[in-house]
């Protein structure tokens, strides 16, 4: 499809009327499981709502000595945020109500070495004026989805079709103690790149004066390799195939928690925030009978030392120094090798919360002896 405008080439109307599924359709939901780590997706917007992980190696909330966890809910990624990933933000005239049509999917794959069942989701959609948007998302390995979109224009006239902006997520707090700290967005390109964390959307003058505050970010004309959305232990990533030449985040209040949680926890936030992440494509016209389709690869995972390794030999992106290992090389040793330790320690049978008392014991202990 040829990247330009043309006035000869008719609008998409404002208002787009769903022909499938049926205006009106209640929500579906299809649940997919890869090992300890369930997917949830959704027909509102077509995409991953919520990866969560297995709750007894990452519970949202460690308990405390002498006291109780808050929740006995798993660690998650992308919990309340205001849509899945690679849904299209605002844009009612690509897919008119949002809604989708749910299929789940299975296919074989067989190799030399050996033979599985890759398990998937189909999300579809089709418009009066004979748009048809297909989503299809596979498991993979290593906490990845494989994810292709599809825009079809099955009518007899060329179509403008306006500037894609896909859902990335949202960074969301891990917990009701967050204070917001590692919680932010980040994005890079061959040349540049951002964060769009509380340092960005809370400014200060001379590093102690608050500034006017920011509650939105956006680049525009760049070259978008991947865009993640991170608290302290997780993060989820998008790494398209074709690089995104925009990306757009902001800054959401979230509700002050129920009081009985606050009562409970004196640790307990009440001004937590979310970013909301996008990309985006520039504006490009679709001939009759032709066909717009994308590939992304999705990562939900935790900051594990041996998943970001992989993570980074295989893309080759940095995406991997999201952990700061490539800050300096001595830290970066140090970082790895503590990070390894921790997650030695975590697999003995620790939570993340022992494994690092332990560590500063034992160094304390050893920084004493000399």
């Amino acid at each position: 499809c040829e990247m330009t405008s043309s006035s000869r080439t008719p609008a998409i109307p404002a208002t787009a009327t769903s022909v499938l599924p049926a205006p009106g359709t209640p929500e579906q939901v299809v649940v997919l499981t890869n090992g300890p780590t369930r997917y949830t997706f959704t027909s509102q917007g077509g995409g991953l709502q919520l990866v969560e992980f297995d709750e007894r190696r990452y519970p949202e909330t460690v308990r405390s000595f002498g006291g109780r966890a808050l929740t006995n809910r798993p660690a998650s990624l992308n919990r309340g945020a205001p849509h899945p990933l690679l849904a299209l933000v605002n844009q009612p005239e690509v897919e008119g109500d949002g809604l989708y049509q749910l299929t789940r999917t299975s296919r074989t794959n067989v190799t030399a070495r050996s033979t599985n069942v890759v398990e998937g989701v189909r999300a579809e959609k089709l418009l009066a004026s004979q748009l048809y948007l297909v989503k299809e998302f596979e498991l993979g390995s290593n906490y990845q989805v494989a994810a292709r979109t599809r825009i079809v224009n099955r009518g007899a006239q060329p179509i403008a079709l306006p500037s894609l902006r896909w859902s990335a997520g949202a960074a969301v707090p891990e917990n009701l103690r967050d204070n917001g700290q590692h919680v932010g967005c980040d994005w890079q390109g061959p040349d540049s790149g951002a964060a769009m964390d509380r340092t960005y959307f809370e400014p200060t003058t001379l590093g102690c004066f608050p500034a006017a505050p920011r509650w939105n970010y956006e680049a525009t004309n760049v070259t978008v390799a991947w865009v993640a959305a991170r608290n302290q232990f997780f993060f989820q990533a998008i790494i398209p195939a074709q690089p995104a030449a925009g990306v757009a985040a902001g800054r959401q209040p979230l509700p002050v928690p129920p009081a009985a949680a606050i009562e409970a926890d004196r640790r307990v936030r009440t001004n937590q925030f979310l970013y909301p992440v996008s990309f985006s494509y520039p504006a490009t016209n679709l001939a009759a009978g032709a066909e717009l389709q994308q590939s992304f690869t999705l990562i939900a995972a935790p900051k594990e030392y041996n998943i970001l390794e992989q993570i980074g030999a295989r893309f080759q992106n940095g995406l991997d120094a999201k952990m700061g290992y490539r800050s300096l090389a001595i830290f970066a040793f140090f970082a790895r090798a503590l990070l390894l330790a921790m997650n030695l320690l975590h697999a003995a049978g620790l939570s993340f919360a022992l494994a690092i008392i332990t560590i500063t014991v034992l160094i304390k202990v050893r920084s004493e002896e000399h």
